[in-house]
């Protein structure tokens, strides 16, 4: 009876939620990176990292070192793919507080030992373990616990693990080094005591921190004698072959050395395989610095052909590809203001629009022939946009395509693949109804062609008809380096449908040897929904994320800027380029499209572009604005000239958010940007006077206004740095200033 009652009592104690998180889906497949990391050294990826913009990132204290080295075979040294586990110090009583000398009470020890075991201080970490692994470990605050010993080390290896890197807690060190296990770790903080009663596991497969370097579950691990680095998996592949550049040109500068000194070759001079066929048969392209890309320099803002980059646009329609006419000459317009960012949905909806497909005799779709004319006219855009250095943001699927009846020829009733309106399947094969009476709405719906996805309603009968459709312009689009991928315009459909293209597009580029950057637009304007933050929480999927509807009626103000700088907060963790393909017009409120598109540039977004004047189709209103946008009229032209002006003056790559150091400001009066002690901008939405803090920056400061409505530098002055500075607009309207040191 007592027995059963101690039982009973530790079975509560031991309450324990064992939720471990998966890594999430990777398109570049483990197996391509162990191989590309195979025989890295921590000093060429270090210097990768640096080259990458990631200086000072991922390298772990020099205290975290190896074991024990063997330089003959190099057997201390290992490369893999991080599993984290977390161990912290236990809050829980020693033990039952018997007599262990009783026969009868050293059971209830054991007992009470084996449940330790078995439900806090586990390793259920080893569920993750497959070959290449690097189990690293945070427990650096348990109680002198050994939570790594002889044992449990060489059951990791069994399973696959290549290594073990820890802030400490490792005992039996000499058998350790014995069985040449590899292990890294602060040698004064190993453990003695066992885990009963010291530790509990608190995290499985979630971020920890080891010799100050933050580790990601899947995360690339390298570690030698010169210590451990960890490469972030979103810049794997980059650093990867940077990496084993710089190792084979030092093996072939090295062995001239070897020969010249009559020193027999070793295999620390032989290189392996040459840099470009090794890259071939991993199936990646030698990284291609001219794609758009994720800043090395700053994550939150984009690079092309090398440059970080701030995107500006206006354009008078969605569809630019379906427009044709005037399309190069309204490309020049914005480009002649400074503008580089378009918009293209793969839309049909407005007079002169062609469809995707061909019809037969009878005027319906064949989804098996594809209708020149519509690529030909996709492929003549992203080239005129190509030519004048413009990224273009695709949304492929546009829910105003798909539901009630939208403007000339969009809609369901339109739609190919419509049953009603192709040859290749009717509604109760399809499962897709003849007629969709309701609209696009913030939530999802019971549209099946949006529940198509294997994770949804896995319908195969459509789900080919959307893969080919795809299929067909990623034939087109992959061949151009300045496009970014959205899989929706404003969507409130089940997150699974955009999961599953933003995946399917990510794994056609990489079979291209490829990488491009996706996202998801939400229709819902809170972007604290959780719609948005699972966008926010999958950055291995979404790679940059667009606010866009924040820019409708609930962005007003201060508040507009306020939930911007939200997403850059829970993007924080892992910072990425914030995205606004749509800046609504006057229809939601007055001088708030001005005021929007500067506070978009204020609070460090990567991109920011005028809706379009719905709902003009008729190219004699190309460079119209309307209540919905401004597009590219001739206001709008003034304003992208004026933040092109404003943001050439700075080193864009180095400033962030800065609206801490004003004072004396009221709300939406003004919002900064900078670098501080280096570079200053403010911009007043409408008018008004702040105080600066410029006590971290010294001398002598000059100081140019510019008002965004006339895109002309004036008001040019001086500023003495070292103190609070006031800074009153010049008038009423827009208008930004820019400081920088006179010398």
């Amino acid at each position: 009876m007592r027995k059963k009652i101690i039982v009973a009592l530790l079975a509560l104690l031991f309450v324990y939620n064992c939720g471990y998180a998966h890594i999430n889906e990777y398109i570049v497949p483990d197996e391509v990176l162990l191989e590309l990391y195979d025989g890295a050294r921590v000093a060429d990826v270090v210097d990768a990292m640096v080259t990458a913009g990631y200086m000072g990132i991922g390298v772990m204290d020099p205290k975290i070192a190896p074991l024990w080295t063997d330089v003959s075979d190099m057997s201390h040294r290992f490369s893999g793919i991080a599993v984290t586990v977390r161990y912290g110090p236990t809050n829980r009583p020693m033990h039952p507080g018997v007599d262990l000398t009783d026969p009868a009470s050293y059971d209830d020890y054991r007992l009470w030992r084996g449940l330790w075991y078995h439900k806090l201080s586990g390793e259920p970490f080893v569920d993750y373990i497959k070959p290449g692994t690097v189990i690293v470990m945070d427990n650096k605050d348990d109680n002198d616990a050994g939570s790594t010993g002889s044992n449990n080390i060489m059951d990791w290896q069994r399973r696959g693990a290549v290594g073990l890197v820890t802030a400490g807690g490792v005992r039996d060190i000499d058998e350790i080094i014995l069985q040449g296990n590899p292990v890294y770790t602060n040698y004064y903080e190993r453990g003695r005591g066992e885990r009963i009663g010291r530790n509990e596991v608190i995290d499985v497969q979630r971020p920890v921190v080891v010799g100050g370097a933050l580790v990601y579950p899947g995360d690339v691990v390298v570690a030698d004698s010169d210590g451990v680095v960890v490469v972030p998996r979103r810049v794997a592949v980059r650093v990867g072959q940077i990496a084993y550049q710089e190792l084979v040109d030092d093996m072939i500068s090295r062995k001239n050395h070897y020969e010249a000194l009559g020193r027999p070759l070793d295999e620390t001079v032989i290189v392996p395989e040459d840099p470009e066929t090794f890259f071939k048969r991993l199936g990646l392209h030698l990284y291609d610095a001219s794609r758009i890309d994720i800043s090395s320099e700053n994550p939150w803002y984009w690079q092309y052909k090398g440059e970080t980059i701030l995107l500006l646009g206006g354009s008078w329609q969605d569809n630019l590809f379906n427009h044709p006419g005037g399309l190069e000459e309204h490309l020049d317009v914005l480009a002649s203001v400074g503008g580089n960012y378009l918009r293209n949905t793969m839309s049909h909806r407005n007079v002169g629009n062609v469809f995707a497909y061909e019809r037969d005799e009878s005027g319906l779709f064949d989804l098996y022939r594809f209708n020149r004319d519509y690529w030909d006219r996709f492929d003549n855009f992203l080239r005129l946009a190509f030519e004048r250095d413009m990224i273009v943001q695709i949304e492929i699927w546009d829910p105003w395509d798909f539901y009630h009846d939208h403007q000339s020829f969009g809609g369901w009733s339109h739609h190919p693949f419509n049953p009603a309106n192709n040859i290749n399947y009717t509604s109760e094969e399809s499962g897709l109804p003849n007629v969709i009476e309701y609209g696009a709405v913030s939530v999802p719906t019971e549209h099946p062609f949006f529940r198509s996805v294997p994770a949804l309603e896995n319908n195969q009968i459509v789900l080919r008809y959307q893969q080919a459709y795809v299929d067909k312009l990623l034939s087109i689009s992959l061949r151009y380096p300045n496009v970014l991928y959205c899989m929706h315009n404003e969507t409130g459909e089940k997150v699974e449908f955009g999961d599953y293209w933003a995946d399917y597009v990510r794994q056609k580029a990489y079979d291209e040897g490829l990488i491009i950057h996706t996202s998801d637009m939400r229709r819902g304007e809170d972007v604290r929904s959780e719609d948005h933050t699972h966008i926010f929480d999958n950055p291995d999927r979404y790679t940059f994320v667009d606010i866009s509807q924040n820019n409708a009626s609930l962005g007003y103000g201060q508040r507009h800027y306020d939930n911007i700088m939200f997403v850059r907060e829970r993007l924080s963790y892992h910072p990425r380029p914030i995205n606004n393909n749509k800046n609504y017009g006057p229809v939601r409120g007055g001088e708030e499209t001005i005021s929007r598109m500067g506070r978009m540039i204020f609070a460090g977004s990567a991109g920011a572009r005028f809706h379009r004047p719905h709902p003009h189709e008729n190219p004699s209103y190309m460079y119209e604005e309307s209540e919905w946008g401004l597009g590219l009229s001739p206001r709008a032209q003034k304003i992208i000239k004026s933040l092109r002006m404003a943001t050439d003056e700075l080193n864009i790559a180095l400033t962030e958010p800065g609206n801490h150091l004003l004072s004396e400001r009221d709300d939406n009066e003004a919002y900064l940007l900078s670098e501080p002690g280096h570079q200053y901008a403010l911009y007043f939405p409408d008018g008004g006077s702040v105080v600066l803090d410029m006590s971290g920056a010294s001398g002598q400061w000059n100081s140019r206004w510019i008002n965004l409505d006339q895109a002309e530098w004036e008001h040019a002055g001086e500023v003495d740095g070292g103190q609070h500075v006031r800074l009153t607009a010049p008038g009423e309207g827009h208008w930004i200033v820019v400081l920088l040191p006179a010398q």
